[in-house]
């Protein structure tokens, strides 16, 4: 991983509180990336079903998020047909792509768009710098 420094659009602070999911931006509440673009859970989906489908997303993105810094794939994905599938197609995107990351899970925001985010990965990718967001759907 590079040390590279994640440049921000203006100088502020911006706190994240992790029990109540709130950014801020010198003390104003703003909404986060992924209350922007979330999706709401389908009425043909269970509510048991959804949660099951988050977790197994939190499952992938951690086991992507460590084969983007570290080059390794978790034991665990290969017992998992739609984790590892995830893999391979991420692992097939970043091969092709030559991406090189340079952070994961670093806090950005701005004051002139109001919102903020904690990006899964910052990466290089065709000479520039790349914001990559891990979603999955059910």
């Amino acid at each position: 991983m590079s040390n590279a420094r994640v440049e921000h659009d203006e100088v502020g602070s911006c706190s994240f509180d992790a029990g109540s999911h709130q950014y801020r931006i010198d003390g104003r509440v703003v909404p986060s990336i992924t209350q922007i673009i979330a999706k709401p859970r389908p009425p043909s989906i269970s509510e048991a079903d959804w949660e099951m489908y988050a977790k197994r997303g939190t499952r992938i993105h951690e086991a992507i998020s460590l084969y983007a810094l570290e080059g390794a794939i978790p034991e665990d994905v290969y017992g998992d047909p739609y984790a590892l599938l995830a893999m391979e197609a991420f692992v097939a995107f970043a091969n092709s792509n030559g991406i090189h990351t340079l952070h994961s899970e670093e806090k950005m925001w701005s004051r002139k768009l109001m919102f903020a985010g904690t990006p899964d990965l910052i990466c290089e990718m065709g000479g520039k710098v790349v914001i990559i967001e891990l979603k999955s759907n059910a």
